[in-house]
């Protein structure tokens, strides 16, 4: 496989996307603050990371047997993968920017297997099995970035200490007792669920005035 992509990165340990600092996408030319990067600079997760030398862009063809556009979590999730399967394999992670440029560096760090819809949705399109199996993909998906994290001693500070769902009116509490129905029907376990009085949850989390929480 050749790409005539301008940045480029090896998927090997230690490795980090090049930078392309043109105006590419961005007619105006805008740059923030002296970065370099259009539209301002890296998230904020940069600055607490450790300091890495930026490639240089990739100007000619390259040959690889995985090309992956995108140095987000996807991307790199998905070459990491690759490359524990079959070490052998030559594979290329293409960013414009560097990596965890955009909203995989500017997210709030949650690691949850809350599903990311209205389970009701998904199983009015695809039935009730498959909303199970995607309920137990994202449950097992906590567990498997925890491995994965320990395993190349990742120093994210990552802490599995579950979730809550406030309710702060009787609106959202409904909805809350909904959601609670949903998760058990769908196939999240029922022992993994508990119910939260106000009193608990200000002893938790430090919340006031509220009428409880899911967790």
């Amino acid at each position: 496989m050749s790409s005539g992509w301008r940045d480029g990165a090896d998927a090997r340990p230690g490795s980090v996307g090049g930078v392309d600092r043109s105006t590419r996408g961005n007619p105006t030319g805008e740059v923030d603050g002296g970065t370099g990067f259009p539209y301002g600079g890296p998230g904020g997760w940069h600055a607490h990371a450790p300091q890495r030398r930026a490639r240089a862009p990739l100007r000619d063809d390259l040959d690889a047997d995985v090309a992956i556009v995108g140095g987000g979590f996807s991307g790199l999730w998905t070459a990491y993968h690759l490359l524990v399967a079959d070490p052998s394999l030559r594979v290329v992670v293409l960013e414009r920017d560097v990596v965890g440029f955009g909203a995989s560096g500017r997210n709030g760090g949650w690691l949850m297997a809350a599903p990311p819809a209205d389970l009701r949705v998904w199983e009015h399109r695809f039935g009730l099995e498959a909303v199970r199996r995607a309920q137990s993909v994202l449950l097992d998906a906590v567990g498997e970035v925890a491995a994965v994290v320990e395993a190349e001693d990742i120093r994210c500070g990552l802490r599995v200490a579950g979730a809550l769902t406030v309710a702060r009116s009787t609106a959202e509490l409904r909805r809350i007792e909904e959601r609670r129905g949903e998760l058990t029907r769908t196939g999240w376990p029922a022992d993994d669920v508990s119910w939260l009085q106000p009193d608990e949850v200000e002893a938790q989390v430090g919340a006031h005035r509220t009428l409880g929480a899911l967790k």
